[in-house]
């Protein structure tokens, strides 16, 4: 299994993070400076699930950290 980190921004230098507070339970997506990122917040198993002839497919992104898992349309992905 391999772990990517998303990279963003106009310079590629930020990650997407998902982080959770322990308190609350509640879980935060948040773009961050790659080097100030916590490793595992900010990495991510990328898997696609086969086109169901309605849809293009969909991607889903699980986070290392949090185990909680993403997902988006092909579509959306292109915008």
């Amino acid at each position: 299994d391999k772990w990517y980190q998303l990279r963003v921004g106009e310079e590629k230098n930020q990650v997407l993070i998902q982080e959770r507070d322990f308190k609350t339970g509640e879980v935060t997506l948040r773009i961050v400076d790659a080097d100030k990122a916590p490793l595992n917040y900010s990495l991510w198993q990328i898997s696609y699930d086969k086109k169901d002839g309605a849809t293009g497919g969909k991607f889903t992104f699980k986070n290392k950290e949090t185990g909680l898992a993403m997902m988006s349309g092909v579509g959306s992905l292109l915008t």
